[in-house]
């Protein structure tokens, strides 16, 4: 009789389990209307196409959620209270629509407001929440990003809490991979200008017809990854050929030039020389398309190498030059 009982028991645990599991509602479906994509990002700016975050749910018969929860972490960056940063929007209601996030997260300490760890000093996150309204309807728990921001990039997760009138309340979570533009910042890696910022380049077209110059520019944070453009002196004074381009795993784009430099060369890009002597800078710059309000903010950001040279020209023409002065002395006497 016990042992009936206690099976009794057992198959009514693992009814009400079964049933619980059957009544729980689910996130069918969570997706961003753009800015899905490393390489196809959302606009960056204040007059950027707002991004749209959302959580589609299925819910049972009798269901409706009670806290539609947005929460977005900056990785690696350390708040007021030791935890790692992040903003947190919750709605309660269906009403809470188009309202803007009241957030809950840990960037702004209450207490000692102001400073570091005020969102628009503090250089890490200068996160401004108002941007952020709540987009929520009967079956979705969304958020909207206004004036998309670089920090905007990163997971954002959704977490519901519904009713449950069959049994305790469930939690669902989702998350969504996000990238939003921005501008890539470029150096000269080869040669090393960050730990050896004063060095050039030295070519010597004396003893040759043509050199061979060869450096490298990095390229960082950019969403999307720039195309690196080489130029000599100026922007607009890009150089021919094509150069190595990589993307590293980090993120990173590395372009290796090897440019030859000859006469022909020198006089289509306009280096002049003086007194034998000649030099020009080698610079980068990260083209990221129309990503941009202008294709000139790439140019506000270039690297530059100097590259020093001595060539022969000038020593060729020197024996003619002589030979007239004597010529015209001679013809005097």
């Amino acid at each position: 009789m016990k042992f009936l009982q206690s099976s009794s028991l057992i198959l009514l645990f693992v009814n009400l389990s079964w049933k619980s599991r059957v009544l729980s509602f689910s996130i069918s479906s969570s997706s961003s209307d753009i800015g899905e994509t490393y390489t196809f990002p959302a606009r960056s700016g204040l007059n950027a196409p707002p991004i749209n975050l959302e959580c589609q749910l299925a819910f049972n018969q009798g269901e409706k959620w009670t806290r539609c929860t947005w929460v977005h972490s900056f990785e690696d960056v350390w708040a007021y209270d030791n935890r790692e940063a992040f903003v947190m929007c919750s709605a309660v209601h269906e009403s809470d629509d188009r309202q803007v996030c009241e957030d809950q997260g840990n960037l702004v300490d209450d207490i000692y407001n102001g400073g570091y760890n005020d969102p628009t000093q503090n250089p890490y996150t200068q996160y401004d929440s108002s941007r952020l309204q709540y987009l929520v309807s009967e079956n979705s728990c969304g958020l909207t990003i206004q004036s998309p921001h670089a920090n905007d990039t990163g997971v954002w997760k959704c977490h519901v809490n519904d009713n449950n009138p069959e049994g305790q309340s469930t939690t669902m979570w989702a998350q969504i991979d996000l990238f939003v533009a921005n501008q890539s910042m470029v150096t000269i890696t080869d040669p090393d200008l960050f730990n050896n910022p004063g060095t050039s380049i030295e070519v010597d077209l004396s003893s040759s017809t043509v050199v061979e110059v060869d450096a490298e520019c990095t390229a960082q944070y950019g969403v999307p990854p720039p195309d690196i453009v080489w130029y000599i002196d100026e922007p607009s004074n890009t150089v021919d050929g094509s150069a190595d381009q990589n993307i590293q795993s980090d993120g990173s784009v590395v372009s290796s030039i090897r440019m030859s430099l000859d006469q022909n060369s020198m006089s289509r890009y306009g280096i002049r020389m003086t007194n034998s002597y000649f030099s020009f800078a080698l610079g980068c710059y990260p083209d990221q398309g129309d990503y941009f309000e202008s294709r000139e903010d790439n140019y506000k950001n270039p690297a530059e190498v100097l590259v020093f040279g001595t060539s022969s020209a000038m020593a060729v023409t020197t024996p003619v030059v002589i030979v007239l002065v004597i010529s015209l002395f001679l013809s005097q006497l």
